[in-house]
């Protein structure tokens, strides 16, 4: 796990930055780097001097403040008993309760204090003979949370407390073999595609633990991550029959239950 860890910051700090090594000076630290592109392990010397005080402005700077920005890939748990419901009875495939997600977000801290939001993405598409239902699902998070560091500021858990605004498209599509291709016998006959869109909004309960690998050679950071997410619905959701905002009835769903995600990103 460390050797990956290692592994991935390398990659996301690149290598181009520390393709600064000189001939020893007098006073020079040397310090080993394992290149992200070979994997070989080189030796970088630098300043002694100008190396403690640049580390220590960066450990400085890193323990009261810090950005990110990340990438996530993981796992979504939806509830869409009621949706399955209707589409069973309608002849249509179902959708699945769980689904792999991706998406990526950002926070800001200062202190511990940490105040963040994320986007959590997925859509999948079924066929049936020739009924065909696609659902496409985009989350936000919004999240304020506390931090509790160890002693060396090198991990982090974050309880989170937050909204979750949540929406999904329902897609159906009817595939006529018989109906016919030319265009004006499609704009003027029966529509072969209903779209039904719904939006809702949950509590967003959370905890993030996440690592931040220290590369000395260049003095950055990046971060390394599990993020959960448990979201409850609020109050009811509301469908919609078109882009106008038609309101219909419909049951209750709830497009992000629970989300797992990894995150990996930078820290500035």
């Amino acid at each position: 796990m460390k050797s990956f860890v290692v592994a991935l910051c390398g990659l996301l700090l690149g290598g181009p930055l520390v393709a600064r090594a000189q001939s020893p000076q007098s006073g020079a630290l040397r310090l080993p780097y394992r290149s992200p592109v070979s994997g070989d392990v080189v030796e970088l010397s630098v300043d002694s001097v100008d190396y403690i005080k640049a580390t220590a402005l960066n450990e400085a700077v890193f323990k009261n403040f810090s950005g990110q920005v990340f990438a996530s890939l993981g796992y979504a748990a939806a509830h869409y008993d009621g949706l399955n419901s209707l589409l069973r009875q309608a002849g249509f495939p179902q959708v699945d309760n769980g689904q792999f997600s991706y998406g990526g977000g950002g926070s800001v801290r200062f202190k511990r204090v940490v105040l963040g939001i994320e986007g959590v993405v997925y859509d999948s598409r079924r066929k049936q003979q020739n009924l065909q239902t696609e659902l496409k699902s985009s989350n936000a998070l919004n999240y304020l949370g506390y931090a509790f560091f160890n002693r060396k500021h090198t991990q982090s858990f974050t309880p989170t407390l937050g909204v979750t605004y949540a929406s999904t498209d329902i897609t159906l599509t009817e595939l006529d073999p018989k109906s016919s291709t030319t265009a004006g016998s499609l704009l003027t006959g029966p529509a072969f595609a209903r779209i039904l869109h719904y939006r809702s909004t949950g509590l967003a309960l959370g905890a993030h633990y996440e690592v931040y690998p220290f590369d000395a050679a260049v003095l950055k950071r990046c971060v390394v991550g599990l993020h959960l997410n448990y979201s409850p619905r609020i109050g009811k959701g509301h469908y919609y029959a078109t882009d106008h905002k038609q309101g219909i009835a419909g049951p209750d769903l709830n497009p992000l239950l629970f989300s797992a995600r990894a995150v990996f990103g930078f820290v500035f």
